[in-house]
């Protein structure tokens, strides 16, 4: 299992950010929505390999989404999967690579809910607290340092020191592209 370091939300775009996590934290985000696999691969052998089916175009998934929702949990416990990309009804969209997972949901109640969840199954306990707090910041913040802990555990410096290493990994990351 991955360890989840960093997570942002963009709540204009309402766009959210995951870093590390596993190719099945895109469950909660699809479930009970229509869906589209544009690509899939996984490591056979040591090498990365489309697992689409070779010269067949991508179809949308609009009934029995548990049938494609196991194919790809299956998928994943073969071939480890390591690239997603899918798009969903309403123009929404999920790109998974290498453990990094960006999410474009219209719904912003649907965002928060999938989100807490994911928070959550990689220890991120005060997973309310975390999502009010990242989605008024301007950057991903390291919830690494409150992995584990309860809401009553979390004081304003806790987030206060959150904050500012998100802000200057942000700026350094910025200054590198300059």
């Amino acid at each position: 299992m991955e360890y989840l370091n960093w997570f942002g939300v963009n709540r204009d775009t309402l766009v959210a950010y995951f870093s590390s996590v596993d190719s099945m934290s895109i469950l909660p985000f699809i479930r009970g929505r229509d869906f589209k696999i544009n690509e899939m691969y996984g490591m056979k052998n040591g090498n990365e390999t489309n697992l689409l089916r070779e010269n067949e175009e991508s179809f949308w998934i609009k009934k029995e989404h548990h049938i494609e929702i196991c194919q790809l949990i299956e998928d994943n416990s073969f071939d480890n999967i390591c690239l997603l990309d899918i798009d969903l009804d309403n123009g929404d969209c999920i790109r998974f690579s290498y453990g990094q997972l960006v999410v474009k949901l219209s719904d912003s109640d649907l965002l928060k809910k999938c989100t807490k969840n994911i928070l959550e199954r990689y220890g991120i306990f005060a997973s309310e607290r975390i999502w009010n707090f990242v989605v008024k910041q301007c950057c991903d913040m390291p919830v690494c340092f409150v992995s584990g802990m309860e809401d009553k555990d979390i004081s304003e410096d806790f987030l206060n020191k959150m904050k500012e290493e998100g802000e200057r990994v942000f700026e350094e990351n910025k200054n590198l592209l300059l």
